[in-house]
């Protein structure tokens, strides 16, 4: 079934064209509903700790969106309004000091989500884990926007070549199906399972082709390709994988292994939302 309920997140103000350029796309391709969300956190409230806060310390977190608010809406009903879009625009008033829990509550109104990596220099100002909640929290597949590069979309979709990561997971499994009304679109699909032998018995005895007949079936024509990864861990061998192809879509589940496990030792999801340079669905 194709999307027909997308939202974009436009909290990050500075990426405020490429995400709409992203959303757009998407919504002219599905003839989906387009809803922009904004949120304005309440005001951080912070312990006493003996020394007298000023307002501007409780308040700076939301009056940094709240000064960003009207010239976000206004690209996002020009955008809605050039495009022909079937738009709705959403300003909300969090109880919570941080955007992450209304963004992940009203997303789950939505079949996909769009938002944009998350910057993580000194200038970012949106919380730093925000974009793994959402994937983690709303349980919806979330279409990540790199923050280098320009995205552009091509052809018919918004992607002419997609690489899906597989390996017997269901967090792979449920992004591979998350991602169905994409793949439809693509003129080249690649099943690729990193170091398949690892995991002999779900791999099977020729990694990827179960997947492959799968997508098949809806249509979709996928090569199934194992890939040794020399070392690298399962992201940094993707986006390799990515860049050698071309490709310049990125299917994969996330956080397979535990938060924790991929913060002590590092780990594929971590180093795609870190490194990605071409748009990337997630579920998990």
């Amino acid at each position: 079934m194709p999307f027909k309920t997308i939202m974009v997140l436009l909290n990050d103000s500075s990426r405020t064209e490429q995400l709409l350029d992203a959303a757009s796309a998407l919504a002219r391709q599905f003839d989906a509903h387009l809803v922009g969300l904004y949120i304005l956190p309440t005001a951080k409230i912070y312990a006493d700790v003996g020394l007298v806060a000023t307002p501007m310390v409780f308040e700076g977190y939301r009056d940094l969106f709240k000064s960003k608010l009207a010239e976000v809406r206004k690209k996002f009903e020009a955008r809605a309004k050039q495009d022909g879009l079937k738009a709705e625009w959403r300003t909300v008033n969090s109880i919570f000091p941080e955007i992450a829990e209304s963004a992940i509550a009203h997303s789950r109104s939505a079949e996909l989500v769009v938002t944009s990596q998350i910057d993580y220099g000194p200038d970012g100002s949106i919380e730093q884990d925000f974009v793994v909640r959402l994937v983690m929290e709303s349980g919806r597949p979330v279409l990540i926007i790199p923050r280098k590069g320009s995205f552009a979309p091509r052809g018919e979709g918004i992607a002419e070549k997609a690489i899906v990561g597989i390996n017997g997971t269901k967090e792979s499994t449920r992004a591979m199906f998350d991602a169905l009304p994409l793949l439809r679109l693509v003129k080249e699909t690649r099943l690729v399972w990193v170091d398949p032998y690892k995991e002999s018995e779900a791999a099977g005895s020729v990694p990827g082709a179960e997947e492959a007949a799968v997508l098949a079936r809806h249509g979709i024509k996928a090569v199934a390709e194992p890939m040794m990864t020399d070392g690298y861990n399962a992201g940094e061998a993707l986006l390799m994988r990515a860049s050698d192809l071309g490709a310049d879509l990125l299917v994969m589940g996330a956080y397979a292994h535990s938060r924790m496990r991929e913060f002590v030792f590092g780990g594929a999801t971590r180093h795609v939302l870190e490194h990605m340079t071409i748009p990337v669905l997630m579920s998990h």
